[in-house]
This record gives structure tokens, C-alpha cells and sequence, in this order.
């Protein structure tokens, strides 16, 4: 139930990024969309404010993702807060979306779901019985916090990589994808490599269960082993 926890929040945090890019074409060109899109005209700073709270907030539920893994203390509340949150300013973001346009935008609709859906989970949790019987998101627990930690990696690494590849088709302006401007493509697909990468190596300690210590001995050994040449020589 707790890798359940994790993996909701972990996919409403890249429901909220994508949202978040995917409403970049309104806010910031819906004048150059001609008359399809001239009812969000006197609106482009409302939503610009919603695309910039958004990205807050998808990132804060990384981190929060990532805290419930590791098992901090203040996780499990930090990620409520956060998902009521981002349902606040999605809820915001699908009236109004319906207000301007008389009808809901699909994916705004969806993402307004998947946060209640999650927010709902995270509650029925916290329910006295099955919050003893999990044993809550605090305390330690070896194998298991390496496999929540590489879950949780692997589902913000793979937010951030396919943040652009789920927007891309939609979102090309004269040639160009508003998705792909290399100032925020580059660090997604590092850092989301990165996460992936590491999310992979907890999940095959955990298998094979290798702790942290030997890793970091394993690695001091062949730093050692390398640098020895170099230090008998100086």
C-alpha cells in the first residue's frame, strides 16, 4: 500500500508537469492561434500564473514522492498539503478553462481526477487500522526503503523525460515545439536520466540486497586501488 502511495503521487506529479507545459500554446500564443483561441486572449496572465504554480507544484511532488520513500518524518503530510494544493489550482484552472470555453479541456479533466483520486487514497491510508497495519511512512525498514526509494526515482526520472515527449505533438508553433526549447529540455532529460538510472540500481540492490555501506566500500576500494599508483609515484 505504501509503494501504491507512491507511485499516485509520483504519477500526479507528472500529470502536473505535462498539464503545466501542455498549457504553455494558450498562455503564452493563444493570440496566434486566430479565432479559436481569442476568448483566452484577455486571460494569458491568469494562465501564465496557473503554468508557473503548476511547475512549483510538480516539483515539490517529486520531492515529496522521494520523501515518502525515504520515510521522512514530515512526508506523509507534506504530500497531502501538496495535493491539496495542486487540486486547488487545477480544480481553478478546469472552471475556468469550462467558464471560457464552455467545456472542459480532457487532460485538465483527467489530472483533476487522478488528484482526487490520489488525494482520497492518501486519506483512507491514514485510517487508524490499516495506518498501524503499514506501519505508516516513517521508521526504518532496509529492503524495502531501497525499493520505495528506486520506485519513487523511477517515476520522477521518467515525469521529467517524458514531460516533452507526451507534449511534443501538440504543441508546434511555425516548424517548432514550444516543449523543446533547449534552456528546459536539457536538464529534464539529464536529471530524469539521472533518477531513472538511479531508481534502477536501488531497485537491484534491494533484489540482491546489497546495502549502501558495501557500495560505498566497493567504490572507496577502487578509488583507493586507482589513485595508489599515483600517490607512490608522487
Amino acid at each position: 500500500m505504501r509503494i501504491i502511495a507512491i507511485i499516485l503521487l509520483g504519477a500526479t506529479a507528472f500529470m502536473t508537469l505535462v498539464g503545466s507545459v501542455g498549457t504553455v500554446c494558450v498562455a503564452f500564443n493563444a493570440d496566434l492561434y486566430g479565432r479559436a483561441f481569442q476568448q483566452y486572449v484577455p486571460y494569458l496572465t491568469f494562465y501564465q500564473i496557473l503554468i508557473y504554480a503548476g511547475l512549483l507544484l510538480g516539483a515539490a511532488s517529486i520531492v515529496a514522492t522521494y520523501a515518502l520513500s525515504m520515510r521522512d518524518k514530515w512526508a506523509y503530510k507534506g504530500a497531502v498539503i501538496i495535493l491539496v494544493l495542486i487540486l486547488v489550482q487545477c480544480g481553478i484552472k478546469l472552471f475556468s478553462t469550462w467558464s471560457i470555453s464552455e467545456a472542459p479541456f480532457a487532460p485538465v479533466l483527467v489530472r483533476f481526477m487522478l488528484v482526487i483520486i490520489t488525494l482520497v487514497y492518501f486519506l483512507v491510508i491514514r485510517t487508524p487500522g490499516i495506518w498501524a497495519k503499514i506501519g505508516g511512512f516513517s521508521g526504518n525498514s532496509g529492503g524495502s526503503r531501497s525499493k520505495t526509494t528506486g520506485v519513487a526515482a523511477i517515476t520522477g526520472g521518467a515525469a521529467l523525460l517524458l514531460t516533452p515527449l507526451m507534449a511534443y505533438p501538440s504543441h508546434m508553433v511555425e516548424g517548432a515545439s514550444l516543449v523543446t526549447y533547449q534552456p528546459i529540455l536539457i536538464p529534464l532529460l539529464v536529471a530524469g536520466g539521472i533518477l531513472v538510472m538511479m531508481g534502477i540500481s536501488l531497485l537491484v540492490m534491494s533484489a540482491f540486497n546489497i546495502s549502501h555501506k558495501q557500495v560505498t566500500a566497493w567504490f572507496r576500494r577502487r578509488v583507493t586501488a586507482l589513485l595508489r599508483p599515483i600517490t607512490m609515484r608522487g
